[in-house]
């Protein structure tokens, strides 16, 4: 396999961004929103790479004057009835966040879920999913995940980077929605680095 040039490889993966990120339902996104303007706290869980990017999402969200935890730190009070958890999860299925999932929905919060697998087990406990058509090797054989194109990004990389674009884009609409500006948020951000 011929090697792409710096140049080819940015315009490939570009390319690859806009078919992946022009396939998510805006009807989806916009019930993701309702769902963290309507929650009283939001829980945020991943795991590995797309925990990382859900942990950007958490502070994004803090950002915004919202009352956000990371699911997992030690200062994470007991979520409730009121309450939202948004997982991350390529697969749909990672033990750790079914096991969350169960929990909230025994306290009676709501879960939205950012995944490639529109049929999953993380799924089936979600009020409101987001599904991402990427490629990833979790998914199983003959998986329900539809349009997922190849990439030349390995591994997930493409579902990864590109729920951090969605989470980006749900902060710029409701940065528009609770009219909040760049410097209100700049006012929150850490100042003891």
């Amino acid at each position: 396999m011929k090697s792409l040039t710096y140049e080819q490889q940015v315009q490939t993966v570009l390319e690859e961004f806009q078919a992946t990120l022009l396939q998510v339902q805006e009807s989806n996104f916009d019930a993701f929103l309702e769902l963290i303007q309507g929650a009283k706290r939001i829980f945020i869980a991943g795991r590995g790479r797309s925990g990382l990017q859900m942990s950007g999402f958490a502070m994004r969200l803090m950002h915004l004057g919202l009352e956000c935890h990371v699911v997992g730190d030690v200062t994470a009070p007991s979520i409730q009835a009121d309450d939202l958890l948004i997982l991350g999860s390529g697969s749909g299925k990672t033990a750790s966040l079914v096991s969350f999932a169960k929990r909230a929905k025994m306290q009676k919060a709501k879960i939205a879920l950012i995944t490639i697998a529109p049929e999953s087990v993380l799924r089936d406990f979600a009020d409101v999913s987001i599904t991402i058509p990427a490629p990833t090797p979790k998914l199983d054989e003959g998986s329900s995940a539809k349009n997922v194109a190849a990439s030349i990004l390995p591994m997930g990389s493409l579902f990864e980077f590109s729920m951090a674009i969605v989470c980006e884009l749900m902060v710029l609409r409701l940065m528009e929605l609770l009219e909040i500006d760049a410097s209100e948020m700049f006012e929150r951000h850490a100042n003891m680095e």
